[in-house]
């Protein structure tokens, strides 16, 4: 099932040292939301980071793979999320992306 998201561009610090805002969000579709680290996202090695959601888009969105980095508005709050590719471990041949919504270091 398909679940409505809001994706924008991580507030952060330019070249000369100074703060920038984050950008405007935009609404995106996730093909899935699923609680938690998956069985995929366990197997990458986070170094500690804790994870709040995994979220899976297919196909993949231009709108979270240009660019970066971004941040994720998932079920009441916003995540820093990081992207990796993901292909069907069923055989299917579908792939697109996964994004990871870390809730900090555990």
């Amino acid at each position: 099932m398909s679940e409505r998201l809001q994706v924008r561009t991580r507030a952060g610090v330019d070249d000369a040292g100074n703060a920038t805002p984050a950008g405007p969000a935009s609404p995106i579709t996730a093909r899935g939301v699923e609680p938690g680290a998956s069985a995929f996202v366990l197997g990458l090695g986070h170094n500690g980071d804790q994870v709040a959601y995994t979220v899976y888009f297919v196909p993949s969105p231009p709108a979270l793979i240009d660019g970066g980095p971004h941040d994720l508005y998932v079920r009441g709050d916003w995540y820093p999320v990081r992207v990796h590719d993901w292909r069907s471990p069923y055989g299917t041949g579908r792939s697109g992306v996964v994004a990871v919504c870390e809730l900090g270091r555990g």
